[in-house]
């Protein structure tokens, strides 16, 4: 059995040993409210050994897994997966609030992407999720044609490059 515990990582925060976690936050645009808002609302961590920000997963509440984002651009594997890669593939981020139902829901690539899109959509309560990629599996696809029925309008926004 793996173990799905954080307390290897440390809570993202602008001063100790997560700072340059959100630094790098920062330089991708967003503001230190933006940020301590979406390190709450996510629970997004940073793995100091390996210079990662990590996006847990949460199913009924529970760790089920985590995608991390290395910081440094000079690492050619950005992102990776635990327990095992590929394996968030079957999982929707943000599962547990994506499956309440709401005016709007937007479907993007990554978690990162996923955050950006809730702060923005606040306002009108939007929720957000993420495929981890630039198409959804079968079972991501399945989950979002029952996750259709729950909102007004479902918007689909992928990167430019797919």
């Amino acid at each position: 059995m793996c173990d799905l515990s954080l307390d290897k990582f440390v809570d993202l925060s602008p001063n100790g040993p997560a700072a340059p976690g959100w630094e790098y936050l920062r330089r991708r645009g967003l503001s230190h409210d933006q940020i301590a808002q979406a390190t709450g609302r996510y629970r997004l961590c940073y793995d100091v050994e390996r210079r990662r920000i990590i996006f847990p997963h949460y199913a009924c509440g529970i760790v089920v897994g985590w995608t991390s984002r290395v910081i440094d651009p000079t690492t050619f594997k950005r992102y990776c997966s635990f327990p095992v890669d590929q394996a968030q593939r079957f999982v929707l981020y943000d599962a547990d609030r994506v499956c309440r139902p709401g005016h709007c829901l937007f479907v993007c690539e990554g978690p990162l992407d996923a955050i950006c899109l809730w702060l923005a959509g606040q306002r009108i309560g939007a929720a957000s999720t993420a495929l981890f990629g630039a198409r959804a599996s079968s079972i991501q696809h399945a989950c979002l044609l029952g996750l259709r029925q729950l909102y007004d309008r479902v918007y689909v926004l992928l990167d430019a490059d797919v």
